[in-house]
């Protein structure tokens, strides 16, 4: 979908859109799923251990969860998924950057800017980054916008064969190529409809992943 080539990204798009589909097509024909995806968001949410790789493997698997969800949106998990995603990122960080294990001292008081780890672990993770700044708007413009119910979306998808529309690929498209130009922490968090924090803020966050994944057995 980030790759930038046109063809290849609305392939990806309409393979999104399909299988957004026959998710809702199995919610509506087996309701009682409703409540077992609730119940997995919400201790995803509320329960730190829910979130660690050993209860929740992949967070990419986790994300179509709110997809069919009347209840939970990106709203409401967004802070813990952002933490656990820059908790697991943090082993690639270290790897490609030995130096940013060591955390940096008195990052606990959110005072300090550390603009060689704010550079250095935004590179690390830009691939990821991307993926999410797309799934957050897919989420929210397409398969869960405002004020539209899971039938209304089930049925605009009817319409259309499970094909997202002209217009859809055409936002899509315009969408991913401001993914591709974001180059910066506020435009990253504004993209993902986060408030955006001060450097202080960022540079408390990463170190904080370095802790979380040493404490969760992520890196060693």
């Amino acid at each position: 979908v980030m790759s930038g080539e046109t063809h290849a990204s609305i392939v990806a798009i309409e393979g999104y859109c399909a299988f957004h589909h026959l998710m809702l097509k199995m919610i509506a024909k087996y309701p009682e799923l409703s409540k077992r995806i609730d119940s997995t968001i919400n201790r995803f949410v509320r329960e730190e251990r829910a979130r660690i790789k050993d209860n929740t493997p992949s967070l990419g698997d986790f994300i179509p969860l709110l997809t069919v969800s009347e209840t939970f949106r990106w709203l409401d998990v967004r802070s813990a998924y952002v933490q656990e995603n820059f908790d697991r990122n943090a082993l690639w960080v270290i790897k490609q950057f030995p130096g940013l294990r060591k955390v940096d001292k008195g990052y606990a008081n959110k005072t300090i800017v550390n603009q060689n780890r704010l550079r250095k672990t935004f590179e690390a993770n830009r691939t990821s980054m991307r993926l999410l700044m797309f799934h957050v708007y897919f989420l929210s413009k397409i398969a869960r916008p405002d004020g539209r119910s899971l039938s209304e979306v089930t049925a605009n998808y009817d319409l259309f064969y499970g094909r997202p529309t002209a217009q859809m690929k055409e936002d899509l498209q315009s969408h991913c190529k401001k993914v591709l130009a974001v180059d910066n922490w506020p435009a990253f968090f504004r993209m993902i409809g986060m408030k955006v924090p001060s450097q202080q803020g960022v540079t408390f966050v990463l170190n904080q992943a370095v802790v979380n994944s040493q404490r969760k057995g992520y890196h060693h």
